[in-house]
């Protein structure tokens, strides 16, 4: 139920939003975004009214006017009727009503229902169709989630996996689909409030079921499918410690509880999984505050330079300040260099992993700081923009919703874009046009992302190749650098993710 609210958000302000559950065969109000003491009472049977409609046949009951939705409310129990109107006050009857059906499984457990009144800043069409587009992602998000729970019979983990990756990757082109389109409309000056709001309740339903599908990740038959994440280790600490928090600065680390400052400048992106990145955070916290007193407080440090991320980790009194950067002064040595000397955490084994480097405080019996580095992986070989001239992009996808989306992308950032829907046409054209960049998609017939990243690095060893993909496709970084591809961008992205990679291959946007 805490999805309505979100949803409110999005539609006219002078609207009602209720949620009816299914309940011993009727279907009972438990959400208004109007009044919720009186829709304690509303309890509708299969069939009566709109609500009742949407679940016994399964689809929509939309009425575009007054007449149509007084007809519809005489179809409700008089007792449900008399409700209604009350919800409704001095509003009256509504111009629009809408009753939206979510589908779990082979039930109806959800109905969404919507009122409209009077002059207001969407069309009853245009609400309606927001509407249809929201339950929509909804009924999809919820089949997401439930598909990422545990199974009852864990017993036995079945040979087919949930989602193939080919289902996976149509959901992923949907949602890219949905949100991309949504994020070049809400760009427009000339948009109400109402709708701009609209838009972005979208792309973040869109976000949410996305993230949906990275926890499928920890399901063991898709739990090596998945690549590296793109993460930013300043992200990672602020949740590690909301997690840990008591009150205030207060956090619960090791039984203990610790006064802990987080001064967490901004960092790149690194290419780490998610689960490795937090168990460095946890190991390196709780290696750390074995030599921290009762009486001291902890500062952590996030800072960069242009080859590596650092994060400090540093302990002193209350009314002395935290020990300075320790990039000025530390000497930093492989991870493994320690692992013995820390190895109660593991924390250096990851770290070691990644090729990250570590410094302590090796002069005192209980160290005043840690700090930890991982390098900013650094792009060779790649091409420098060609001055003068605009940026030229060639996309290559199979799926024409999606290459019509990145062609839109692009242009609005000021590229000019070459398309093709196979790679064979791709290499023709990159061959005839000479881009600046290629993005190409992974999984497609004849041809697959790596063949082209390739064939591309071979015609043009300094040329950049993205390749895109969804959650459910299997990441070999082998072969990813054995085709010469650059950088891999998963689906559903947002128009800055893909303007940043593009600046992280070696150009910046043009007209900035």
């Amino acid at each position: 139920m805490s999805f309505m609210p979100h949803l409110a958000r999005g539609l006219s302000e002078d609207s009602i939003l209720m949620l009816y559950h299914r309940d011993d065969g009727k279907y009972k109000a438990v959400y208004c975004s109007s009044d919720d003491d009186i829709i304690r009472d509303i309890s509708i049977d299969s069939g009566e009214g709109s609500v009742g409609r949407a679940a016994a046949l399964k689809t929509e009951s939309v009425h575009f006017d007054t007449a149509g939705v007084a007809d519809m409310l005489a179809n409700y129990h008089e007792e449900n009727r008399e409700l209604l109107y009350r919800i409704f006050g001095e509003r009256k009857i509504p111009s629009f009503s809408g009753s939206y059906p979510v589908v779990t499984g082979e039930n109806i457990d959800y109905v969404i229902d919507f009122y409209g009144f009077g002059e207001r800043s969407l069309t009853a069409k245009e609400e309606h169709r927001l509407m249809s587009l929201l339950t929509g992602l909804l009924n999809l998000r919820i089949n997401i989630l439930q598909s990422s729970r545990p199974r009852a019979d864990v017993g036995k983990i079945a040979d087919t996996p949930i989602f193939t990756a080919e289902q996976l990757n149509e959901i992923n082109n949907d949602l890219l689909a949905i949100s991309g389109y949504c994020q070049l409309a809400s760009q427009d000056p000339n948009l109400t409030g109402t709708v701009e709001s609209s838009f972005k309740s979208i792309m973040e339903l869109t976000e949410k079921m996305a993230a949906g599908f990275k926890s499928l990740a920890s399901i063991p038959e898709l739990q090596d499918k998945f690549g590296p994440d793109r993460v930013n280790l300043r992200d990672i600490i602020r949740d590690v410690f909301k997690r840990n928090a008591i009150s205030g600065n207060l956090h619960m680390i090791e039984g203990r509880a610790f006064s802990v400052n987080l001064n967490l400048q901004n960092i790149p992106d690194l290419d780490l999984r998610v689960k490795d990145a937090v168990a460095i955070i946890e190991g390196m916290s709780k290696s750390f505050v074995k030599s921290v007193g009762d009486d001291e407080i902890i500062t952590i440090s996030t800072y960069a330079n242009d080859k590596y991320v650092y994060i400090d980790i540093s302990r002193h009194r209350e009314k002395f300040p935290p020990v300075e950067p320790v990039i000025g002064f530390g000497i930093y040595a492989p991870a493994q260099n320690y692992e013995s000397r820390f190895a109660e955490t593991g924390f250096l084994r990851l770290l070691s992993e990644l090729a990250g480097e570590f410094a302590y405080d090796r002069y005192s019996k209980n160290a005043s700081y840690y700090s930890l580095r991982l390098p900013i992986k650094a792009t060779s070989g790649i091409a420098a923009k060609p001055s003068g001239k605009t940026l030229s992009i060639l996309a290559i996808d199979d799926q024409a919703v999606i290459l019509d989306l990145l062609a839109a992308m692009c242009q609005s950032l000021g590229y000019t874009i070459y398309t093709a829907r196979d790679g064979e046409d791709g290499i023709r054209i990159f061959q005839t046009k000479k881009p600046d960049l290629v993005i190409s998609d992974l999984a497609m017939p004849n041809l697959s992302g790596w063949d082209v990243a390739s064939r591309i690095k071979a015609i043009s060893p300094g040329t950049p190749v993205i390749i895109i993909t969804g959650w459910g496709v299997t990441v070999d970084e082998g072969k990813m650098k054995q085709a010469g591809a650059d950088f891999l961008l998963h689906k559903p992205f947002r128009l800055e993710q893909l303007s940043e990679i593009i600046t992280k291959a070696g150009f910046s946007r043009i007209n900035s």
